[in-house]
């Protein structure tokens, strides 16, 4: 049994927003630990409280040159560039049409899970294809320095927070769960976990042989597509910041 498989709730919920590698994997080549927090914190937040939101707005003339507000702007420049993308459009929309034979097939939720486990299964990608990259992420988190972070709390009205939340990024860490997305039954566990949290009462398991065969096909599917994916993405980015 893959280790962790069976994670706490509190964390198991974090599942809510994906791509914790894939935020890394771009410009990962910048080894510094509170640029490698930003690129995931505005999700790392929304998981956190519900109370708190960061919005690209909420920086605007803030922390120029700070290596922390830095990853965050990479981070919402990130999204927009791949929630624009054919791939995120077309696999998404193929992956929502394979959930018709899955238990997650709830036409409410439908899509919602499609993009969720297309995301996991981007992550899921770069994990396979470079070994270290999980590893390298969470010694970045590791090194992150709290009194940077508390700093950033206090100009955002949030101080109150940050022992709550440095705790949760402790666990966070410490978990080390991303890693085990190269396993089916820790993808598939995982999005049992996020069903519970909109109210999916069917159980979510090995058993559904849709739902494994079509993250075997599209494991394959994504692994061939990635790197090409990722070099246009990453100039797309560039092009974007002239």
């Amino acid at each position: 049994m893959p280790r962790n498989l069976y994670l706490s709730k509190n964390l198991a919920v974090l599942l809510y927003q994906m791509n914790f590698v894939g935020h890394y994997f771009v410009d990962h080549g910048v080894q510094d630990a509170d640029y490698t927090l930003g690129k995931i914190l505005p999700d790392l937040l929304r998981n956190f409280s519900k109370s708190i939101r960061l919005n690209a707005s909420d920086l605007e003339g803030k922390g120029q040159g700070e290596p922390l507000y830095m990853g965050i702007r990479m981070h919402f420049r990130t999204d927009r560039v791949f929630h624009d993308s054919a791939l995120f459009r077309e696999r998404s929309a193929e992956i929502n049409g394979r959930l018709k034979n899955s238990v997650l097939s709830i036409r409410k939720y439908r899509f919602f899970f499609a993009h969720v486990l297309l995301e996991m299964l981007i992550d899921r990608c770069l994990l396979i294809r470079h070994p270290g990259l999980g590893e390298g992420f969470y010694h970045q988190l590791a090194a992150a320095d709290k009194q940077t972070l508390s700093d950033f709390f206090e100009a955002q009205g949030w101080l109150h927070l940050i022992d709550g939340f440095w705790a949760f990024l402790q666990r966070f860490i410490s978990s080390e769960y991303l890693l085990q997305y190269v396993h089916n039954e820790s993808l598939i566990f995982a999005l049992g976990r996020i069903g519970e949290r909109v109210g999916l009462k069917s159980a979510v398991g090995m058993a559904d042989e849709g739902l494994v065969g079509l993250i075997d096909s599209y494991t394959d599917t994504l692994c061939k597509e990635l790197p090409g994916f990722f070099e246009s993405l990453t100039k797309k980015i560039s092009d974007d910041d002239k």
